[in-house]
């Protein structure tokens, strides 16, 4: 999945979610390693929680740029995560999946 900031926090209706006091965490429980065949964790891009599309969170998010420019860039991070990690990170953090390079034919 491409870099994105889920749902609940972008596009109309979502104001609230971009003013400066707002803090919402989202939490992933990993059920394995992550590991360059099989993925299995989450990449962001560092500090982009404090990013916004129109400052107000009124428009519906383009990510397309995003990936271009954010996905490339160093700040995108991938973090290493082990079976049984917990991870918290901000509503508004872009994030996605972390790429698997090629199939490697085994289960997830």
């Amino acid at each position: 999945m491409p870099l994105h900031v889920d749902d609940t926090f972008v596009g109309p209706g979502r104001e609230s979610a971009w003013a400066p006091g707002f803090v919402h965490m989202q939490a992933g429980l990993y059920l394995q390693d992550n590991d360059p065949a099989t993925g299995g964790a989450i990449d962001v891009i560092r500090g982009s929680h404090l990013m916004s599309f129109d400052e107000y969170g009124r428009v519906p998010a383009e990510f397309d740029v995003a990936n271009w420019t954010l996905g490339t860039s160093s700040l995108r991070e991938t973090l290493d995560i082990r079976a049984g990690d917990v991870v918290l990170w901000h509503g508004r953090l872009m994030h996605a999946s972390t790429r698997v390079p090629l199939p490697s034919g085994r289960e997830k």
